[in-house]
């Protein structure tokens, strides 16, 4: 199984660039901006990777000689804990300053607890009796994990001091 990269502190998507007419944003709302698209990354890859294990799982390369019980406890348990850092990242961030960018913060909050307990009740062990449909239930769960509405890009296009804390944190 592959190592995750993670988010790599980078915002992805469109915005709106920043122009003389924009707002300087606070240190501390381009270092929030950052904490949140870090996080979020994060996020996306850990769907993305998800999606990409499961299949590996339901076909094992049997020259690599890792079974699917192998490969699937080894996947809940690395996506359990990056679920988990993520999370913190996000509980660790305090408020921008911004009330939509907190909305937005308050509603991954939700979105992680609501998924977290049922994530934490599938445990590595459980892929030894069933690996596949183990590893896609909880691929099902990791997979509901999309960014809520509106998303970090959306607000920015709606807010000059927001796109601008955003593309000064796609810059550091």
């Amino acid at each position: 199984m592959r190592r995750r990269g993670g988010g790599e502190g980078r915002c992805v998507g469109g915005g709106v660039g920043e122009t003389d007419a924009d707002p300087a944003p606070s240190k501390e709302l381009v270092k929030w901006v950052g904490g949140m698209c870090e996080a979020t990354t994060a996020l996306k890859g850990v769907r993305k990777d998800s999606a990409k294990d499961l299949k590996e799982i339901r076909h094992p390369d049997k020259e690599a000689g890792e079974s699917a019980d192998f490969l699937a406890i080894s996947y809940i348990s690395a996506t359990s804990a990056e679920v988990d850092a993520a999370e913190l990242d996000l509980e660790q961030l305090g408020r921008s300053g911004v009330p939509a960018a907190d909305g937005l913060l308050v509603a991954w909050r939700k979105k992680l607890k609501s998924v977290g307990p049922e994530l934490d009740d599938i445990s590595p062990g459980d892929a030894l009796d069933d690996a596949e449909g183990t590893a896609g239930k909880f691929d099902r769960l990791i997979q509901t994990l999309t960014p809520p509405e509106p998303d970090l890009p959306a607000l920015a296009k709606k807010d000059p001091q927001l796109a601008a804390a955003r593309e000064r944190a796609k810059k550091s």
